[in-house]
């Protein structure tokens, strides 16, 4: 069974490898060193593998074809990125410098070899890639960036080509709509606005056309039900209620004035939200200081300033004002760190 590989790509910044990392068990290809930390952070079941020379290449062709994955329970195999992987190669594959005009195409031959292994992978896959301004005559496109023109062709490789951007309405999402522009292709049935996980989208894709629908308008009404479903059920229980049955301090227990400014301070957070740096801030600080992520987004989704516990992508601007702080301060920390074990206990 040939699985779905899709092509997403966005301008730096744009929650590329927040959409991509966020839920499952991802097999994580990182030939660009600046996502090996964020990726852990974001999703701790996920399997980082760090590419930096021919060895780890030929050993990331062997192993996304692996039938193992799927006994190991990996649920996609995530490139990240293809054009950090072109651009790395020279030195890689030790070309001299500077390079030659044939070099290039030597260099996107070879990173194609990895794509070619992803497209025979028991499971499917994701495949990263920047996003350049391209002048095509009086045309200005946004295209796949790499070393030389070989991202060009990943579109065709792809199953669908999307853009992870944020929308002023909905919040992060994945856009298939098409656009020359942009060089978006959807499929029918797949919505064209999605929020949810990585997961929850490759499966809608691999889903194909539902049985008995006629027109394009109902294939994209049934996907989007199916969509729906699919969150409804990884989100709940997520009710403010629910959260603090489950999380209720021992009777008598001490709560610090400072927990208890920060927890008033996000709770009226607006529906504002931050920029995928801001989040990473955030993930970066808690990580680093061992501020226990779980019980921090539980909070955080219970006082209004993170509607999905388990999408760090989307923390409100007054949530990041309030919580920077108490993450920054050794003494705000502390006390925070203090909050959040108790409520868990």
């Amino acid at each position: 069974m040939t699985r779905p590989v899709i092509l997403i790509q966005a301008l730096s910044g744009k929650g590329k490898t927040f959409f991509a990392a966020q839920g499952g068990k991802p097999y994580y290809l990182a030939p660009e060193s600046k996502c090996r930390g964020t990726v852990k952070v974001i999703n701790p079941a996920a399997m980082v593998f760090d590419i930096d020379t021919k060895v780890d290449f030929d050993k990331a062709i062997q192993a996304v074809q692996d039938p193992r994955l799927v006994e190991k329970g990996y649920t996609r195999i995530v490139l990240d990125s293809y054009s950090e992987l072109t651009e790395i190669m020279p030195e890689m594959i030790n070309m001299g410098f500077p390079l030659q005009i044939q070099d290039y195409g030597t260099i996107g031959n070879k990173a194609m070899e990895l794509v070619r292994a992803m497209l025979k992978s028991p499971i499917p896959g994701i495949i990263i890639s920047r996003s350049e301004a391209k002048e095509q005559g009086k045309v200005h496109r946004i295209v796949p960036g790499s070393l030389g023109k070989s991202a060009g062709s990943l579109p065709a490789k792809c199953v669908l080509t999307a853009e992870t951007r944020f929308d002023e309405q909905v919040g992060w999402c994945v856009d298939t709509t098409p656009d020359d522009y942009t060089q978006r292709a959807g499929l029918p049935w797949v919505p064209s606005i999605f929020q949810g996980s990585a997961d929850e989208f490759l499966a809608i894709v691999e889903a194909g056309p539902q049985a008995g629908t006629v027109t394009t308008a109902s294939r994209i009404e049934a996907a989007g039900k199916a969509a729906d479903a699919m969150r409804a059920e990884r989100e709940a229980p997520k009710s403010v209620g629910e959260v603090f049955s489950h999380m209720e301090p021992p009777a008598g227990a001490p709560i610090s004035p400072e927990a208890e400014a920060f927890g008033d301070a996000v709770a009226d957070g607006p529906t504002v939200f931050c920029t995928p740096e801001e989040c990473t801030e955030i993930t970066d600080l808690a990580g680093r200081f061992k501020v226990p992520l779980a019980q921090l987004a539980a909070y955080l989704h219970a006082n209004g300033a993170m509607p999905d516990p388990k999408n760090w992508t989307r923390i409100t601007k007054d949530g990041h004002a309030k919580v920077l702080p108490s993450l920054q301060d050794p003494k705000k920390r502390s006390a925070l760190i203090n909050h959040l074990t108790q409520l868990a206990a």
